[in-house]
């Protein structure tokens, strides 16, 4: 005992203080509430967290549009085409792994257009040369294959 202290430190001989049953109590209660919101808000609300967190964590975009709010197959087809140089410089972020396509197959006779990229920084260089949050016009989703 040196100045009236034991050895060790003053916190208790230099353990790590374990944690206290509250947190064990605080983590499950906050997944059973998280559960509840989910479950009370409905699943477009659930599905919508979901995306959010893809978008922040892999840079996914949703538009969550009904099917009455697509435009026609045709058109989206049409724009593709007409449009091949746009096309081709989203496809030149990354050459080889960036691909660009009118999907039809959530709403027959509808469609919008599916980007899909390789890296996070593929999703963020396609973003600032689309600009406005569609591919003229056309509703868009991303995903990060």
């Amino acid at each position: 005992m040196a100045n009236g202290i034991a050895q060790g430190d003053a916190t208790g001989g230099g353990r790590t203080p374990r944690p206290g049953p509250r947190r064990w109590i605080v983590l499950p209660l906050a997944l059973l509430l998280l559960a509840g919101l989910c479950l009370t808000a409905g699943p477009g609300i659930a599905r919508r967290g979901v995306a959010l967190f893809y978008a922040r964590a892999f840079g996914n975009v949703e538009h969550f549009l009904p099917c009455a709010d697509l435009p026609e197959a045709g058109h989206v087809e049409q724009v593709l085409r007409e449009r091949r140089d746009l096309v081709e410089r989203i496809e030149q972020v990354n050459p080889g792994h960036i691909f660009v396509y009118a999907d039809s197959s959530r709403c027959p006779g509808k469609a919008d257009i599916v980007i899909l990229f390789a890296t996070l920084q593929d999703s963020r260089a396609i973003r600032r040369i689309l600009g406005d949050g569609t591919f003229l016009g056309i509703p868009y989703r991303m995903y990060n294959t």
